[in-house]
């Protein structure tokens, strides 16, 4: 049987729906929190844009939508580690007087930031809050894969009872 769908389009579908995704999960942390549920969202617009940009079915989808899962919330985490660097760096300036301003070298927001990534409470942080988003991400991209599996296999032996149905009809008027 000849397979349908492309998969460079469900990529395409499955990674701007993870973008939108990621996008939620890097504003939800700039607020100071990590939903769980964002990461099932994340699985649920990926799944929803492979669809959309028909994507091939079966096991490449699984794969895809595991790999823009995983894209999605560390692209969501970085984001928020970010805001959360430029905010505590501008928190910092601020608090400075003009005097200490003069007084003291004053790293610029870049080479802050560079510092922060560098540091390694940060990147323990950072796979802490990516570990639990990708807990939940991934569990919503397996249980949408098992029901679209589901219904795949529901909609291939749909036909088969149609064909016999009208086999039947076509006995009776015969």
């Amino acid at each position: 049987p000849e397979k349908k769908g492309s998969i460079i389009g469900g990529f395409i579908g499955a990674l701007l729906g993870a973008a939108i995704g990621a996008v939620a999960w890097a504003l939800v942390g700039m607020m100071g929190y990590i939903a769980s549920i964002i990461g099932f969202a994340i699985a649920f617009l990926a799944d929803k844009g492979y669809d959309l940009f028909k994507g091939r079915q079966g096991t490449v989808k699984m794969i895809v939508l595991i790999l823009c899962v995983v894209l999605a919330v560390f692209a969501g985490t970085i984001g928020t580690a970010v805001w959360d660097i430029h905010t505590a760096y501008n928190e910092e300036l601020n608090s400075l007087t003009e005097l200490e301003k003069k007084i003291y070298t004053i790293p610029t927001e870049e080479e802050f930031m560079i510092d922060c990534f560098n540091d390694s409470e940060m990147h323990t942080a950072i796979l802490k809050d990516a570990g639990m988003g990708l807990v939940f991400g991934l569990l919503g991209s397996f249980g949408l894969i098992k029901a679209a599996k589901k219904k795949q296999s529901e909609v291939a032996s749909a036909p088969a009872v149609a064909d016999a149905t009208t086999a039947e009809n076509e006995d009776i008027s015969a």
